[in-house]
């Protein structure tokens, strides 16, 4: 057997190492890429025989992979997934890599003898044992070595990107497999990953030495366009994208994209270009922005913001992109000034700026840019920042959203560098709160000033550059304690007479949070850490060695963030720093840092020290080991060189002195030689895997604290989860009865735990995930997303969030959407809107939100003109609640035209808002708009919610409900005329005189039942009681300090005053010894279920007693020394004489603003009484207990156990001033116990109830077999007393399950449903043994819908008409609908007309309902019963008013037999009646709104063969009629069923006549009152079967007709 194998079809070599058969391969394709290679086609048919072996299979890969043309879809003829073996796996990994190459041997041609004697030999006998080679295609193996090389190296480099993507893909939660093609992460993602995932790749910087942009450039490309191609993409970040080229292919990767992202998405709003390194210097101001460019960014219309750093712009070329984006706010570039521009100008181009940044790098004529930057100060009036940020510790600069009106809103000052000091500045920029002065060019009199008296009220950080030592601490000594940041570098030229000491700093500023001395002198100085701990806040600390192994400020608890400089070395500090870093990181000194930078500072090659790298490496090695809150580890040489990135190049072999050299890294030429000593494997290692160690961990703990706010939500709506679901398959994982109320309420309740900024992503990404799913599934009508808000800090985030919502089609549906104030305490931090808010404004504007009619927006504030224009165009908005600026007052056209539909405005006012104009407008809102309930704030403070009242009182007049009178507002008489339907009152007594004079006019008010008086005295107080007492349903008072008169009985008389009040809230404690006893009565027969006040006052007054109390806020300030007693009275009074038993919520607010109110003894104490109302309130379900109106115990106490916990979180939680020793006491009230009772009192509640669970299903279990044996014994089936309910199909013959299932499911519940699923469960269970055993062909499930109470369930049971087992039923009811078999022609139809002219060819016997009220399931006729096979089949005739005009139609149906007629409306009834007579099959008559003598025309007509009369006598006949009935029975002796209202009200003989007759008739069915009943004799009809008896009517006769 020949060993030689087939050759390739390609290469003609031997397929000794695997090939595919041709068979296998597209031969069209093959043949187009054979011709593109070689230049002609292949020289032979293909067969499918031939083979192709496995190395022209992968060349042809690897060429498609380096020409665009050769990965045409139209030239891949291989197949895409071929099954290798592994050898054949290894092997093409190598080929690819260059590593392996085909190869063969071409023998010569050798003449063999056949036989051994040569002379014997046959010439012509010969054979070649070769293997015969052909030409090889010229194309492909014309690649050289380099080329392959090449592929290798690209191979590399695509592994290491792809390692980069997948590194950054995990820290966002998205799981990448390890070999991920480029292809699969573009195209198999869901766009919303792709989207999230790519704008973080854009946005990284790269971590490795660009040699080729070529390689890694092109690949970050392909992700930016198709990231450019998403729709409403609004922010880009392209730093990452352009580091990934060489320095002079930046601009050009630039300009692309620029002109990219201006064609393909014009609507972008942020779109940033930071510099790739600290230093200031080290940009691109040689490459100067092109005019191309310019037009590319004036089309980005919507911009407002754009920061591009790297390259340098004319100024005016910066003003026009400014004037073409009219909402641009934010703009930070590098730019030249060669001519000032004009004022008007100035203001005109940029005068919606508030930040302009941007660096003096490229003007030579320092005057002149000194000059336009003074110009700007004065004219541009919102501007908050010019020029770079005062504070080293502010790197990206975030606009304030509030700001004044007409005085400059500057925040940073920056004195120096050409900017001279002016006495005037103060009060040019009253609102600067970053201050920066050179003091190398300010004069002495400027610095007498300066520290003479506060001249800038509001700074807080300040910038001293070479100032002495004890000028910073003079100036400290006046701006310090305010001062929360200290940058200062202080000129040790100048000899002080202070020493250094960060002690001395922090005691001038006790609220110091971040701090940075550069102080460069020999003196010695050491501090302690018990010096230090007591007073510090610093959280953020920027130090050099030489201070920080001297001081202790490193000691600070709360530090997170730490940069050291390694400068100013000697032996000294060689031989300590491992020491110190030893004893500072071993013994947790830095327990909560998190961010970790060490910047070497090295400049010059000399500089470089073996010595001093390793033992700053042994000190990062150290800290890495021991600080377990380290997430980051930041290592430079100097501003320029990351020495991870210098590393792995210097790793790398490939890696020249030249790339080194041209990176600019070093200022000095250096050789690979002279760094090679500071590479460090592990410390890379460290470097490489801390963020990702650290996320993985952060990532781990914050899905932890997710799923469990999840769950425990869960577990309130009765809702089970897995222990181990899945946050992003809830949707999937859960039925729609189940996720829809779930989601909703995930949306709506508040995070109770701290949010980090590093787990902000996670739960704001997860919480719009599940809000998608909600929107596209279900399309909810209601949404309310304060929760989600909660689980973000970051305002444009959240914006983002919202103006996307306002555009996405799912959501235009939506009817109410609400987000609250995320704090507890409304009109909490109103800030004025800035543009991206007037953006989402036009948004929702623009969005087809055709069915709004509530929009409550209390996150953010909006302007009125936005206000209004948004109600303008959404004409179905009856609601509205914003925090509102009003800067003008509308015309009054303009006011009615577009907020004349509002019936609640619910508005509170902004900071710095001009309260003289803001009432004017709230005025004039009451004057003018008619339809309107509330204006402003609702008057009762019960009310949290407001709800539009709909009632007819309010028509015709103002239906202002809510009015609230003050100093703006004045007393006047015409106040309860103008507005009579007033409910709801407020008055504020403070600034009002006379107002026992002007309580008169307010008694003329009719309607009050809420009263909400401030700052009134105890005499006016019952002085309004006694006018609106009787009717009143909530009192809130607030007692004037002003008024110490003593009042007896004080509460007392509130009771005898308001006999019906329900809610009550009064600051009046009570001071005597004495109760008031009298008033016990009084509360036990109270209404009181809702009541607001201090402990003190609630035991004096026994209000606890209340019966009916359900909801108590309990107020805990005020009392010191007497509270224990009073608590332990309340504990006592609630486990014995069991007070309180109806509360249902319970809240308890501390009252803690300030450090000196805290107190541990007292905390203990309202711990007992929540403990308590635990274990003893059976009603009570929900618990809130407060420290203030801002915090919330629980996530305080939650955070107080996280040892990663800083201050600076502790006070953004509680909003107290803090101090160390206040944080200490604060810790101490932290109650483990208290802490589970409030997280998981719902959940111990339900537990409690398992046992009354269990108890109930038994006794629903019961229930449902007495329902099912009552059906049985009535269908005569014998069930066993102890039957299983799921197995009755098992136990009954056919012949007895078939019937009384079918009896089942037709019969409806007749008790009180509890459990549903169990009911359900069972029932649905039943009808499937039906279903797939016996095959029915009727069915009727109308009881099993009765069975659930939820339309989602009862949505759930009838999809079970689709499964295969139900089409064979021919017959089905289900009680919501009926469908006939006749009918189906007729609902072919696609337009079908009803009007009567065109049933005619029509089968249809019935069209709506049935004309008789006797038939409640119509039975359809055969057809060979009906008359004429031609004419309609119309059976049930309904005649009404909208019949009026043509008659004739009535000839079109003979075959009527069941005739209703309302004669209401009906004009020329005896026309109608002549027309009727010629129906001649008419055997049920029904009669609407008709009269006693027009009923018996019609009996005349159609009684004798009538079997069904159901008439309604008009109400206005109030003729008699003697002998009625009997009449009735003369007229239709064969009737059998009968209703008519008619009662005989006259006490007479009875009509003794119609005995006879009613013996003798049919009537079977019975509607009739008992009255008239009774005097007809109806009753004695001999086969009465059927009677409904109507008891309306009887009062004092009742009984004798019943008797």
């Amino acid at each position: 057997m020949s060993l030689q194998k087939a050759l390739c079809l390609i290469c003609a070599r031997p397929t000794a190492d695997g090939a595919i058969l041709a068979v296998h391969v597209d031969k069209e394709k093959l043949q187009t890429w054979f011709l593109i290679v070689c230049g002609h086609e292949l020289p032979k048919e293909i067969a499918e025989e031939d083979k192709i072996c496995y190395f022209c299979l992968w060349q042809a890969e690897f060429m498609c992979k380096l020409d665009d043309v050769m990965a045409d879809a139209a030239v891949v003829w291989w197949p895409r997934n071929l099954d290798l073996d592994n050898e054949a796996k290894e092997l093409r990994k190598n080929f690819l890599e260059g590593n392996a190459n085909q190869c063969w041997v071409q023998l010569e041609k050798v003449k063999l003898p056949e036989l051994e004697d040569e002379e014997n030999r046959n010439p012509n006998h010969q054979w070649e044992c070769i293997y015969f080679v052909h030409k090889r295609l010229k194309a492909m193996f014309a690649m050289n070595e380099t080329m392959l090389q090449n592929y290798a190296k690209r191979e590399r480099n695509m592994r290491s990107v792809n390692e980069r993507i997948r590194r950054i893909a995990f820290r966002l939660g998205i799981h990448l497999t390890f070999g991920f093609e480029m292809q699969e992460f573009q195209f198999n993602l869901p766009k919303e990953t792709f989207v999230r995932l790519a704008l973080q790749l854009m946005k990284t910087k790269c971590t490795c030495l660009i040699r080729d942009e070529s390689m890694e450039f092109w690949d970050m490309m392909q992700i930016f366009l198709k990231l450019v191609d998403t729709d409403n993409l609004k922010e880009l970040d392209l730093t990452g994208f352009i580091s990934f080229c060489k320095i002079e292919a930046k601009y050009y990767a630039f300009n692309i994209a620029i002109k990219i992202i201006a064609f393909k998405n014009e609507n972008i709003e942020v779109f940033r270009i930071f510099r790739e390194v600290d230093e200031e210097s080290f940009t691109n101001p040689e490459f100067i922005v092109d005019p191309l460019v310019i037009s590319s960014l004036k089309i980005l219309r919507h911009l407002r913001e754009l920061q591009i750093e790297l390259f340098t712009f004319n100024l005016q070329e910066v003003m026009d992109i400014c004037s073409e984006a009219p909402n641009l706010q934010h703009i930070n570039v590098n730019f030249k000034v060669e001519q000032l521009p004009e004022k008007e100008e100035l203001e005109d181009k940029l005068g919606n700026l508030r930040a302009f940044q941007f660096e003096n790098m490229v003007n030579p004529d320092l005057e002149l840019f000194n000059e336009f930057v003074l110009m700007c100060m004065n004219n541009l009036m919102k501007l908050q920042l010019i020029g770079k940020p005062c504070s080293p510790f502010c790197s990206k600069y975030e606009i304030i959203d509030s700001y004044l009106l007409h005085s400059s809103n500057l925040r940073h000052l920056s004195i120096g560098n050409g900017i001279k000091f002016n006495p005037d500045f103060p009060e040019l920029f009253p609102l600067v709160s970053h201050l920066r002065i050179d003091f190398d060019e300010i004069s002495e009199s400027a610095m007498d000033l300066l520290v003479s008296h506060p001249l800038f009220t509001e700074v807080t950080s300040l910038n001293l550059q070479f100032i002495s030592l004890d000028g910073m601490f003079n100036i400290l000594h006046i701006y310090g304690s305010n001062l929360v940041e200290l940058h200062a570098v202080i000129d040790d030229s100048v000899k002080s007479t202070s020493p250094m000491s960060y002690i001395s700093i922090l005691e001038f500023c006790p609220n110091l949070e971040k701090i940075y001395v550069d102080y460069q002198s020999d003196e010695e100085f050491f501090e302690t850490a018990e010096d230090f701990l007591p007073f510090t806040k610093i959280n953020e600390l920027k130090i050099d060695l030489h201070s920080m192994i001297r001081s202790q400020i490193v000691a600070a608890p709360g530090l997170k963030k730490m940069e050291i400089f390694y400068v100013g070395f000697d032996e000294f500090f060689k031989k300590c720093s491992p020491v110190f870093a030893g004893k500072t990181f071993k013994r947790q000194v830095l327990r909560n840092l998190e961010h970790l930078t060490i910047d070497m500072r090295w400049f010059k090659a000399e500089q470089v020290d073996a010595h001093s790298f390793k033992q700053m490496a042994l000190m990062i090695k150290i800290a890495e080991k021991n600080l377990r809150c380290l997430s980051v580890i930041k290592l430079k040489l100097n501003c320029r060189c990351d020495y991870l990135k210098l590393a792995k190049a210097l790793k790398d072999e490939a890696t020249t002195n030249e790339d080194i050299q041209m990176q600019g890294w070093l200022w000095d030429k250096v050789t690979i030689q002279s760094l090679t000593c500071i590479v460090d494997d592990a410390l890379i290692d460290i470097l490489e895997s801390k963020r990702r160690t650290r996320s993985r961990k952060a990532m781990a703990v914050a899905k932890v604290n997710l799923k469990e706010h999840i769950r425990r939500i869960a577990s309130k709506l009765g809702i089970i989860l897995l222990h181990d679901f899945d946050l992003e398959q809830l949707s999937n994982d859960l039925p729609k009865e189940s996720f829809v109320p779930l989601a909703l309420k995930l949306l709506k309740t508040k995070c109770t735990f701290l949010v980090r900024d590093e787990d902000i992503s996670l739960f704001f990404a997860l919480n719009a995930h599940i809000l998608k799913k909600l929107l596209n599934g279900y399309k909810p009508k209601e949404l309310d997303l304060t929760g989600l808000m909660t689980f973000n800090k970051k305002t444009p985030s959240k914006i983002a969030l919202l103006k996307y919502l306002a555009t996405y089609e799912p959501f235009q549906g939506i009817e109410v959407f609400r987000i609250f104030n995320d704090r507890f305490e409304k009109n909490f931090g109103n800030k004025l809107a800035p543009t991206d808010l007037e953006t989402l404004s036009k948004n929702l504007k623009n969005s087809q939100l055709q069915y709004l009619r509530e929009l409550q927006f209390e996150a953010h504030s909006f302007h009125l003109n936005e206000v209004m224009g948004l109600c303008g165009e959404l004409p179905t908005l009856e609601h509205i609640n914003v925090i509102l600026g009003v800067q003008q007052l509308p015309e009054r056209a303009e006011l009615i035209s577009k907020l004349g539909n509002l019936k609640a405005f619910q508005c509170v006012e902004i900071k710095y808002q001009d309260m003289e104009i803001y009432m004017k407008f709230i005025m004039m809102c009451m004057v003018n708009l008619t339809k309107l309930q509330l204006i402003g704030k609702p008057c009762s403070p019960f009310c949290t919610n407001y709800k539009i009242v709909d009632s007819d009182e309010l028509l015709g007049s103002a239906a202002l409900r809510h009015l609230c009178i003050d100093k703006w507002i004045s007393w006047d008489t015409e106040l309860s005329e103008k507005f009579p339907n007033v409910s709801h009152l407020k008055a504020n007594f403070y600034d009002l005189e006379n107002c026992n004079q002007n309580l008169k006019y307010l008694k003329k008010f009719l309607k009050i039942k809420s009263l909400n008086l401030h700052n009134i005295t105890k005499q006016t107080l019952f002085n309004f009681l006694k006018t609106y007492g009787s009717n009143l349903r909530e009192l809130h008072a607030v007692i004037d300090e002003r008024d110490n008169s003593l009042s007896d009985m004080f509460y007392t008389k509130i009771w005898l005053l308001c006999p019906k009040l329900e809610k009550i809230c009064v600051n009046y404690q009570i001071n005597e010894e004495i109760y008031e006893i009298g008033q016990k009565t009084l509360l036990a027969a109270s209404k009181i279920n809702e009541l607001k006040i201090d402990l003190k006052t609630m035991m004096k007054t026994i209000m606890v007693t209340a019966p009916g109390l359900k909801k108590m806020e309990m107020d805990c300030r005020g009392v010191h020394d007497s509270f224990m007693w009073y608590s332990v009275n309340l504990c006592s009074d609630i486990t014995q004489k069991k007070i309180l038993q109806e509360l249902e919520h319970l809240t308890i607010d501390m009252y803690w603003f300030c450090p000196e109110q805290i107190n541990a003894k007292l905390f203990k104490e309202v711990a007992s009484i929540v403990k308590v109302s635990a274990e003893k309130l059976p009603k009570l379900t929900v618990i809130k207990f407060m420290v203030n109106c801002h915090c919330d115990y629980l996530k305080l106490a939650k955070a107080l156990k996280d040892v990663k916990t800083t201050v600076a979180e502790i006070r953004e939680i509680i909003f107290i001033r803090l101090l160390e020793d206040t944080v200490k006491l604060l810790r101490s009230i932290v109650d483990d116990k208290l802490i589970e009772i409030l997280e998981n009192f719902n959940d111990k509640r339900r537990t409690r109830s398992r046992k009354d669970l269990i108890l109930a299903m038994a006794v629903a279990n019961e229930n449902l077999k007495e329902h099912i044996r009552r059906i049985a014994s009535k269908l005569r089936i014998d069930l066993d007393p102890e039957f299983d309910l799921k197995k009755l199909s098992n136990d009954l013959p056919e012949e007895s399950f078939v019937p009384l299932a079918l009896k089942l499911m037709k019969t409806k519940c007749t008790f009180l449903l509890r459990n549903n699923e169990l009911f359900r469960d069972l029932n649905i269970h039943i009808l499937r043994e039906l279903l797939i055993r016996y095959d029915p062909d009727e069915i009727d499930l109308t009881g099993l819908m009765t069975f659930s109470k939820s339309i989602y369930t009862k949505y759930f049971q009838l999809k079970i008409l689709t499964t295969e087992a139900f089409q064979n039923i021919k017959c089905s009811h289900s009680g919501a609908h009926q469908r006939h078999p006749r009918s189906q022609e007729i609902a072919r139809k696609s337009k079908f007309d009803i009007k009567a002219g065109q049933l005619e060819s029509f089968p249809l016997q019935l069209i709506g309902k049935p004309s008789s009220p006797f038939c409640t399931n119509y039975d359809v006729v055969k057809s060979d019963e009906l008359g004429s096979t031609t004419a309609s089949s119309l059976r049930h005739l309904s005649i009404e008013k909208w019949m009026n005009r043509d008659l004739k139609f009535l000839q079109s149906f003979p075959e009527v037999s069941h005739l209703k007629v309302d004669l209401d409306g009906l004009k020329n009834y005896d026309q109608v009646l002549e027309y009727l007579k010629k129906f001649k099959k008419v055997k049920s008559l029904n009669l609407q709104h008709v009269t006693k003598q027009t009923m018996f025309h019609f009996l005349e007509t159609y009684g004798y063969y009538l079997r069904e009369l159901h008439a309604v006598i008009d109400e206005r006949d109030d003729s008699t009629s003697a002998m009625f009935f009997t009449n009735i029975w003369l007229c239709c002796p064969n009737l059998e069923k009968i209703f008519v209202n008619y009662q005989t009200d006259k006490m007479k003989c009875f009509d003794t006549y119609q005995i006879a007759l009613m013996a003798a008739s049919n009537i079977n069915e019975l509607k009739i009152d008992l009255k008239t009943m009774m005097s007809t004799n109806i009753v004695t009809a001999p086969v009465l079967k059927k009677m409904e008896m109507n008891c309306e009517g009887f009062h004092n006769s009742f009984i004798c007709w019943s008797i």
